[in-house]
């Protein structure tokens, strides 16, 4: 239960904030001056002080100060007459939360404490989270210890609490959608909706409606007045995954919103306001998309107030055994398996394998390997034949470090096409990749699939 410490020379003020506060469930106490409150702050932990501005022997502004130097994270309301609101403001200036004139309203003043209270939670759950940062293995669903990801563990903390909006970028299967939720759960929007969009899985007259909404006879099908998914995420986050293949008409209806906070429904002349936190994310260089026309530079620059960048599996190799014993637990309880471990043969080549599709792929790996294991323990036989390949002392590992990415990754796909005759759902379930995704990659490597085919 959140404690409060009302703080005023005014006996009538005290007792009225004491009893409104109680009744909406808080733990009250009062103090009649700076000195006295000062005293009860030493000895008890309150989440938050409502004080006078103008009191004896100390004011509210000085009592502010002490308050702070005592703990940064104790939130505290001023309440002020009307003639002293530029103090006020000096005050916020100073770490106070808000401020509220005498007489105040009652509703306005719990929207405030609400407001306060919720901020003092996410600032002592990041305190704590900070320091479990450096020992944690799981982080809203994302695992490792390495310092790359707990890198990204400390940003996506210090900029949940935030309403900045968040470009997260990456390889495909690198966690992205994680990332959105971990920024959604630490916000003070974590109890309204987080939706999310995939920007490839629609085509743009579907996505156009579905994001904007539109009203009924809009179009041929409109039969009724359907609200978008940024008016459903109203007070809440939305995350648009995939955003580069958003084409340039929608882009120009995301500017809008972000710079008017406006949405308009196909169809209609009116606007409707909403409240949104946007989060997006690609696995491309935007930066290249908009030199090559693809990408709208306002909107990227509106996108990237915060990046954040994350590290392919590659370059975390730390955490690959975590991640690998993670999901055989989970699969075999999924599968109901009774396996025992994995054996050290199968354990090296698994922490050889170059994961060209990050942990999406290491994840697809692992699930094959407890679906197909004949044993209570996972042999070399059981892991999927790229990986059992790719360290074959007289195979292409030998290579690898003369090999790029891209050629890696040309290598892969043109064995899977071949493989698996032509079905590219089969070949990205086996690289741990969406179709979209496979195919832009086959184009941008300059893969013919026909002509693979033929090879």
């Amino acid at each position: 239960m959140p404690k409060i410490l009302v703080v005023d020379d005014e006996p009538g003020v005290r007792k009225s904030l004491s009893i409104l506060l109680s009744k909406e469930g808080y733990e009250v106490d009062s103090a009649p001056n700076g000195i006295d409150a000062l005293r009860m702050i030493r000895m008890d932990d309150f989440d938050l002080i409502i004080t006078d501005l103008r009191m004896i022997p100390i004011t509210g502004l000085e009592l502010l100060k002490e308050v702070k130097k005592l703990s940064s994270t104790i939130e505290v309301i001023m309440i002020t007459a009307y003639g002293s609101v530029d103090s006020a403001v000096l005050a916020m200036k100073d770490g106070a939360f808000d401020y509220i004139t005498k007489p105040f309203n009652t509703t306005e003043l719990l929207v405030r404490v609400n407001h306060a209270l919720e901020k003092r939670a996410i600032c002592k759950r990041l305190g704590e989270l900070e320091k479990e940062l450096k020992s944690t293995k799981v982080f809203f669903g994302m695992i490792g210890k390495s310092k790359e990801i707990v890198k990204i563990y400390e940003i996506i903390s210090r900029v949940a609490p935030t309403d900045s909006t968040v470009l997260i970028t990456g390889e495909s299967g690198t966690g992205k959608e994680l990332v959105a939720k971990a920024l959604h759960q630490l916000s003070a929007r974590r109890n309204k909706h987080l939706v999310t969009v995939n920007c490839a899985a629609l085509p743009e007259t579907l996505l156009e409606s579905e994001l904007f909404g539109f009203e009924k006879g809009a179009f041929t099908g409109a039969l009724n007045t359907k609200i978008g998914l940024f008016e459903e995420a109203d007070s809440g986050s939305i995350f648009l995954d995939e955003i580069s293949l958003a084409s340039l008409s929608i882009q120009a209806k995301l500017l809008r919103i972000i710079e008017t906070g406006e949405v308009r429904h196909l169809g209609s002349t009116r606007t409707v306001k909403v409240n949104v936190r946007l989060i997006t994310a690609t696995n491309r260089d935007l930066s290249s998309e908009v030199t090559e026309g693809r990408f709208r530079k306002d909107l990227l620059y509106r996108l990237r107030v915060v990046e954040i960048r994350l590290p392919t599996l590659r370059q975390r190799r730390e955490d690959i055994p975590l991640l690998i014993h993670h999901y055989f637990q989970i699969y075999k309880e999924r599968m109901g398996r009774s396996l025992k471990d994995i054996s050290p043969e199968a354990m090296k080549l698994l922490l050889k394998y170059p994961y060209p599709g990050n942990i999406r792929e290491l994840e697809n790996i692992i699930e094959h390997a407890v679906a197909i294991s004949k044993d209570t323990v996972i042999m070399p036989d059981d892991l999927p034949s790229e990986c059992s390949e790719l360290n074959d002392g007289n195979s292409i590992l030998e290579e690898f470090d003369t090999l790029t990415l891209p050629e890696l990754e040309k290598m892969l796909i043109l064995k899977k096409l071949k493989e698996s005759s032509d079905n590219l759902n089969v070949v990205a379930k086996k690289l741990g990749v969406s179709r979209t995704t496979l195919w832009r990659k086959m184009k941008e490597l300059g893969l013919n699939k026909r002509k693979v085919l033929n090879v």
